[in-house]
């Protein structure tokens, strides 16, 4: 079975009384399907699904039939509790079963995750023509740049060379390296 394609569009966020609250449509496999609304106020999010009056729409149906399917393939989390079972709750874990609010709480973090990555790969290509950008591979998040304001290839390649070359020596250290390298060595720059 393969899980469905969740979509979120029309996000709207906002303070609540308790926390960030979220207004969203959810798009099952193409089609529109619930209107999730979290108040922010610590309480449950509610999922309301698209009905047509007294029609229902069979694509509407279809597509929350295989998101039901695929939640009850999702095994619980459990998660073990920090302190001693007493006799009036001898539990010693706490057994989460998968529902719409676990699963599209998922779903959104996900689509969160995707779009600021997203976000921050168009802001480090742009800053890659202007700037020696630093840093260590492992963590591409966390970075340092030296910027110079205008297109790197504008400058006379033998000053460029010489920047790279002190930059090089004052912050290459331990596992911090230029992070557009690719990019500074098209321009006929050694690194």
């Amino acid at each position: 079975m393969l899980e469905p394609l969740i979509e979120f569009k029309r996000i709207k966020t906002f303070q609540g009384m308790e926390g960030e609250g979220l207004n969203a449509d959810i798009y099952i496999n193409g089609v529109k399907c619930f209107f999730m609304c979290d108040a922010g106020d610590g309480g449950m999010i509610d999922f309301d699904k698209l009905s047509y009056r007294d029609k229902p729409n069979v694509a509407v149906e279809s597509n929350v039939q295989l998101v039901d399917a695929w939640i009850k393939t999702i095994p619980n989390t459990i998660i073990p509790l920090q302190r001693k079972p007493t006799i009036e709750d001898p539990r010693t874990e706490l057994v989460i079963e998968a529902d719409y609010e676990t699963y599209f709480n998922q779903k959104y973090e996900e689509y969160m995750r995707a779009k600021d990555t997203a976000k921050f790969e168009k802001k480090k290509m742009a800053m890659y023509q202007t700037c020696i950008v630093l840093g260590n591979p492992a963590t591409p998040e966390q970075y340092s740049f030296l910027n110079y304001k205008r297109k790197l290839n504008e400058f006379p390649k033998v000053w460029l060379q010489q920047e790279v070359n002190k930059a090089k020596a004052k912050y290459c250290t331990g596992n911090v390296q230029i992070l557009n390298k690719n990019h500074i060595a098209s321009l006929g720059i050694t690194i």
